[in-house]
Order: structure tokens, then C-alpha cells, then sequence
């Protein structure tokens, strides 16, 4: 049996300027994740994970004291903090599947994540369902193909219950990475998204491009463009990015989580539902010891639309961070973020300031 897992825990504290408000959560995280070898061809994969209670309340239930001094985190499945105070957590099975692997194809039935960059399962495996996944190699390329019956997002309820059906060919060709992706959610809303990942002279290009189409006809389809380049300079990583989207305020991504791969974001800005936005990023990475890492990243986005009280609305975030590495399975992080969004008039809409401590060990 290998058994491999997480323990983390974070502690938020977001100050809204403009409301004179706070907000205080304590989130814990733990997965244990087990694979077991059947036989030659099958393997059993489950997964515990500990969650916090999603509380019966609802926000409209808390009054404006309750929201603030409690640190209200309703609808958060790993915070245990909430507005009735501090809570023990939920121990689930988050995945249970078996995975046959014949001639070099692998096909994974059962609880599983959803692998599509339309929704958030990259870093954090947050969108799951029940259904089947098929990877087949053929020549430089692999096709997949999954479908999920009731795809579910832990933390929000976009499109949850929905089935979806989603494909993709993932390859190399002459030193560039590839991955083409279509994904469908119940007939209702559908994507193209296509990533392109390459090293030029020593700069890392990381480039996509998504399409998404809403069958609603009062929905205007948005689509989302990125290019980010890194590269190493001396013993500091600087990073540069632009990202654009369409006159469209419709979500790019599918289970309402904009940290899928398909959008563009920092911490608290988003490009997911901003109208004819242009966004610019800047950013840079040092380690100060060989523990110790500072970093820093800069967003500015001029975007329009519903989403805004004026044309020509400007915002910005200003990400500072240091993560110690005290080894390579237990490091401490914290991180802080200025957000500030004004319109054309110079009146602020969003004055907004959050901070983390997270502590993670894994093994």
C-alpha cells in the first residue's frame, strides 16, 4: 500500500477599507491518499479527507456583527471557523476509484477529479465527481476522455449536479507542450481552451487561450487570453504576463472557482468575469538562504462592463510573499495583498486587504 497526504493549516484575515470590516478564518486541510496494486492491471485508489462543517445557516440568516466579528466562513469546506464559533472538522472519502492500465491505456472509473482546465483541480483537487477517464497514448500524443455524471465543487455551487463531458489530445511536438481541450457541462455551456508551454533561450513561455460558449442567448461568450514568460536572472526568477478578455462579463471557468487554470489571476484579482480587460503583471522571486524565499508580483487591469460603475475602471493588486522551507515536506508561508479597484471618476469601489499564515507538511 503507498500512502502519501497533507496536513495544512491557514489562518485569513481580509479588512474591507471601504466598509470598515474584517474577517477572520481558520482553515485546516488533511488528505491521506492511499493506492493499492490489485493485480497487474488494476489499481484501487482512495482518499480521506478532513473537511469543516458547512453550517445549516445561510448569510442572509447573520446580521452585519455576526458576519464581521465571527469570521463568517459559511459555504468553506475546509473552514472550521464560522459564525456558531469553532467547530470539529468532517472525515470524508473524497476518492474512491480503480484504474485499469491494458497495452499502455489507463482508463480510471469512480470518485475521482475532474481533469479539465475549466475547473479547479490542478493544485488542490477541489472539483470532483463520479464518472470515467480514459488516457490513450498514440504516437507524441495522448487523447483523453472523461465523463462525469455529477460533477461537484466542494466550496460553491456552480453547476454542481451537472454532468460533463469533457476531451483532450496532450503532447510535445519540437520542444513544445501542448494540451488541447474541449469540455461540455450539461448542454448548456461548452469550451475550447488550448495551452502552449515552451523554453526560448532560457525564457519559460507559458501561453493559452480559452473560448467558452453559453447556450443562454442573453449570455454574451467570453473568451480569455494569457502569456506569461519567466526567467532566471543571477539568483532572482522575474516574471511577466498579459492577459485580455472579450466584452463579455459570462465566467470563463466552469464550477464558479477562478483559480482554474483557464483564468488569470493573483490572489484577490480576477480576470474570469471582467468585461474588455487588459491586464498587466510583473513579478519577481529570490532566495535570500537556501530556506527562505521572498517574492513579489504586481497586477494592474483596466477593464468595462456590468462589472464596473464606469468605462475605463482601473485595478490593481500588490501580492507580497516569503515561504520557509524548513525541509522539503514542511515549510511555513505568509503572504499579504493590497486590492484596490476606482472607476473612471476616481471613486473607489473596492478597498481591499488580506493576509495568510499557512503551515503545510506533506508526505
Amino acid at each position: 500500500v503507498d500512502v502519501s497526504g497533507m496536513l495544512r493549516y491557514r489562518y485569513d484575515d481580509t479588512q474591507d477599507q471601504l466598509k470598515d470590516e474584517s474577517t477572520q478564518t481558520n482553515e485546516y486541510t488533511m488528505k491521506i491518499a492511499t493506492k493499492v496494486k490489485v493485480n497487474d492491471a488494476v489499481t484501487a485508489n482512495v482518499q480521506v479527507e478532513a473537511l469543516g462543517v458547512n453550517a445549516d445557516q445561510t448569510a442572509a440568516d447573520l446580521d452585519d456583527d455576526e458576519r464581521t466579528t465571527s469570521g463568517n466562513s459559511l459555504n468553506s469546506a475546509h473552514a472550521t471557523s464560522d459564525a456558531t464559533g469553532d467547530r470539529d472538522v468532517n472525515l470524508v472519502v473524497s476518492k474512491a476509484n480503480f484504474a485499469v492500465n491494458v497495452a499502455g491505456a489507463t482508463v480510471i472509473a469512480g470518485k475521482q477529479s475532474v481533469p479539465s482546465p475549466f475547473v479547479d483541480n490542478w493544485n488542490d483537487d477541489v472539483t470532483r465527481g463520479t464518472g470515467a477517464v480514459a488516457l490513450v497514448p498514440v504516437g507524441p500524443v495522448t487523447i483523453a476522455a472523461g465523463y462525469f455524471s455529477n460533477f461537484q465543487r466542494a466550496e460553491a455551487a456552480t453547476n454542481s449536479g451537472a454532468n460533463i463531458t469533457a476531451a483532450a489530445v496532450l503532447g510535445s511536438v519540437a520542444g513544445v507542450n501542448f494540451d488541447v481541450w474541449y469540455a461540455d457541462v450539461a448542454n448548456t455551456v461548452n469550451g475550447v481552451s488550448v495551452g502552449l508551454n515552451t523554453t526560448i533561450a532560457g525564457v519559460n513561455i507559458d501561453a493559452r487561450h480559452t473560448d467558452v460558449d453559453y447556450d443562454a442567448a442573453a449570455t454574451k461568450d467570453p473568451t480569455l487570453t494569457k502569456v506569461v514568460a519567466s526567467t532566471k536572472v543571477g539568483p532572482v526568477t522575474v516574471v511577466a504576463g498579459y492577459g485580455h478578455t472579450n466584452k463579455s462579463t459570462a465566467s470563463v471557468d466552469f464550477d464558479g472557482d477562478n483559480d482554474a487554470k483557464v483564468d488569470m489571476r493573483l490572489w484577490q484579482a480576477s480576470l474570469s468575469t471582467l468585461s474588455d480587460a487588459d491586464a498587466y503583471l510583473i513579478g519577481a522571486a529570490m532566495e535570500v538562504l537556501p530556506s527562505v524565499t521572498l517574492d513579489a508580483k504586481y497586477l494592474v487591469v483596466d477593464f468595462n462592463g456590468a462589472a464596473a460603475a464606469a468605462t475605463g475602471t482601473d485595478a490593481t493588486e500588490l501580492l507580497v510573499g516569503a515561504t520557509y522551507a524548513m525541509s522539503k515536506n514542511f515549510s511555513v508561508h505568509a503572504r499579504y495583498s493590497e486590492y484596490k479597484v476606482e472607476n473612471a471618476a476616481g471613486t473607489k469601489l473596492v478597498d481591499s486587504d488580506k493576509g495568510r499564515l499557512e503551515v503545510k507538511y506533506t508526505f
